[in-house]
């Protein structure tokens, strides 16, 4: 079923995006800007590869 593929991916991608944000959390906010900046660099990357991979599927499932 693609459906329940989808969601799976939905669900790893948010596990990693959660990991991404645990990896990069600090307590000693003098460093806020440049921590926000990284996250957001490493969380739209990981969304465009999740995009492209997902468009890979939907390819080769015929959709």
């Amino acid at each position: 079923m693609i459906f329940l593929d989808e969601d799976d991916n939905v669900k790893e991608l948010t596990h990693i995006i959660t990991e991404i944000i645990q990896d990069n959390t600090v307590i000693d906010w003098t460093f806020k800007d440049d921590v926000k900046r990284e996250m957001g660099k490493r969380i739209k990357r990981q969304l465009r590869a999740s995009n492209s991979r997902r468009s890979r599927q939907k390819v080769s499932h015929g959709s």
